[in-house]
Parts: structure tokens; sequence; C-alpha cells
């Protein structure tokens, strides 16, 4: 059995010939309702994760896959007058989500707001194979 642990960011070696295995799944929810999932992997050479966002209904504006993360991967949960959004993010420097017609530097900690939008980052690590009820990820912040 292979004994995975967190693997500091810089601290994988870009040579490593990823080999993606199926860790889980989060399943978010609005008000119990399903709005989405993210399907995460993790390398079993070097304990990257990876991970792919799907959502209800389905939108073409976006897209992680297996590209090589360079920061902690995050679920982003965003506030604004317009309502609750979320967002799958690579929370490096620099990272900004954008929602409601905000753009929210993200990077420089767990919760970031601007113009109204109130952004929250939930690392994938912390809520993997459990829901996510956006409202409570807001609240609890």
């Amino acid at each position: 059995m292979v004994n995975f642990r967190p693997v500091p960011s810089g601290s994988v070696p870009s040579a490593c010939e990823h080999a993606p295995i199926y860790a889980g799944i989060i399943n978010l929810r609005l008000d119990g309702e399903p709005v989405g999932f993210v399907d995460v992997w993790r390398c079993a050479k070097c304990g990257m994760l990876f991970a792919e966002e799907r959502r209800y209904p389905p939108r073409d504006d976006y897209e992680l896959g297996f590209r090589e993360p360079r920061g902690t991967l995050a679920i982003a949960v965003c506030s604004s007058g317009e309502g609750y959004e979320w967002m799958l993010v690579d929370a490096a420097p620099g990272a900004v989500a954008r929602c409601g017609g905000c753009d929210v530097e993200i990077s420089e900690g767990p919760t970031a707001s601007a113009r109204g939008c109130e952004v929250t980052l939930v690392p994938l690590e912390d809520v993997l194979n459990r829901n996510l009820e956006l409202r409570e990820v807001l609240r609890d912040s």
C-alpha cells in the first residue's frame, strides 16, 4: 500500500512522469441541490493532485484537467450581488478568481474580496470525498 502525504509546493520534481490514480470526488451543492462536482486524482509517484470540474448545467468556460498545478488546488466559492458561484482554481501567486463581474486576487490567503464580491478558498485536500454546501463555506469563513 502506498502512503500518500501532501507534497509542499515547489518540492515535486518537474521530471516526474505522473501516474494519476483516482483519489475521489467533491460534490458541490447550493441549498441542498447539486451544482457540480470535482473529480480528484493523485500521482502515485509524487503525490501531486490533479482535478477536473463538472457543472450543472454544463459550461464551456473552464479548463484545468491534468495540467500540472503551480500552487494548491482549491475550490473558490464566491458570493456577489448575483448569487453564489464556484470555480476550481490553482491558488498560485497571482491567481485571480472571476465572479459576478469582479476579478479577485486569491493568492493572499483563504479569503479575499473586491467590489462587493467575497471569495473563500477551500483546498481540495480538506473536502475530498465530501459534500460542500456553498452557503456554509462563506458563512463559516
